[in-house]
């Protein structure tokens, strides 16, 4: 008997699913009979996924940033549009200096994922912030000199902790006769940001 079949060989079927195929077999003579099966569709093609550049975050007055939603450079799939999730979630609170690894993963729907990732540095871009006390006074020994005294600031804070200060002149410099010196407080937060009071 010759055999034919519906769909015919070479039709193009899309998408996920599954297809019917029925074969026919006719004798020549009048007389034919079927059988059928399923053909299942199946996408095992990845969705592809590109990552945009490294990022950067300044860190706000608590020191801390908030994680921004970020968008793929690109994003293909060969059966449909694929969704896209972003690790860490878009949102989420990021504290202190450092570097956080962002993944952005896209989803074809069908079990196929692709994912790329890309690196979110976060700075401290605040100074810390100084007050000197007032002027102050020293008396002169028998020898017309006095030895500086350590200073501490009246105030000092910074966004990301407390900052270390130093005095300038020293303490414990040695100040010769009558006049007025004038003595510089600074601060440094430790991660680049310094100020500063007289």
């Amino acid at each position: 008997p010759s055999v034919s079949q519906l769909p015919a060989s070479g039709s193009t079927v899309s998408g996920v699913g599954s297809t019917t195929v029925t074969l026919t077999a006719n004798d020549g003579h009048g007389n034919t009979t079927t059988c059928s099966f399923t053909v299942n569709r199946i996408d095992n093609i990845a969705p592809t996924v590109t990552c945009p550049a490294n990022q950067a975050l300044t860190l706000g007055t608590s020191c801390t940033a908030t994680l921004p939603a970020y968008s793929p450079v690109s994003s293909a799939d060969n059966c449909s549009t694929p969704s896209m999730l972003q690790t860490p979630t878009a949102g989420t609170i990021l504290s202190g200096v450092g570097s956080t690894t962002v993944t952005l993963t896209a989803n074809d729907g069908n079990g196929n994922t692709g994912t790329c990732s890309f690196n979110v540095s976060v700075s401290d871009g605040t100074a810390p912030t100084i007050t000197c006390p007032g002027t102050q006074t020293v008396l002169l020994s028998n020898t017309c000199s006095a030895s500086l005294p350590a200073y501490n600031p009246a105030t000092i804070a910074d966004n990301c902790g407390t900052p270390s200060f130093t005095q300038q002149p020293a303490a414990g410099t040695t100040l010769n006769g009558v006049g007025t010196t004038t003595v510089t407080l600074s601060t440094n937060d430790g991660n680049g940001n310094s100020n500063s009071c007289n």
